[in-house]
């Protein structure tokens, strides 16, 4: 519908984050809002978003739109983690680590990418690596399971 246009992107988002709206129909709907806000963060995230994480389904297109969110805030750890998570999934491991050493450069308090770190080294077959970012990632959080 035409109105969906002039929506809040808060109401965009929420409305395409529904599981009962189709990933299809979602896509489309902020594929055509980006053409006139093509700079706003929260309706990339969420393209982003529409496509399976940790799946190489689609991983592609995940990563064009994580790109283009941290190249709009470079400082958002979470588009970076994102960005990371996705680069694993198709296959850019070094990508993946720079973009997570970068995150952690940013916020070192933030557990879950000193974790995502260790995968993605791990990925590499650095192991030593990987075992001093689970060991990190446990030292900031000890009741955080993932790592262990």
């Amino acid at each position: 519908r035409a109105e969906w246009a002039t929506q809040p992107s808060g109401l965009v988002v929420a409305y395409t984050s529904s599981r009962s709206v189709p990933a299809t129909l979602a896509r489309e709907l902020l594929t055509r809002l980006m053409v006139a806000r093509r700079i706003d963060f929260g309706l990339m995230m969420q393209a982003a978003e529409t496509y399976p994480m940790n799946v190489a389904e689609g991983a592609g297109e995940r990563v064009r739109w994580y790109q283009a969110a941290a190249a709009l805030r470079p400082r958002n750890t979470a588009a970076l983690n994102r960005l990371g998570i996705t680069l694993l999934d198709i296959g850019d491991v070094d990508g993946a680590i720079a973009a997570f050493r970068e995150a952690i450069h940013i916020d070192p308090e933030y557990v879950n990418l000193h974790h995502n770190l260790g995968n993605a080294l791990r990925a590499k077959g650095q192991t030593d690596g990987a075992i001093a970012a689970y060991r990190e990632a446990i030292r900031r959080d000890p009741k955080y399971a993932s790592p262990h």
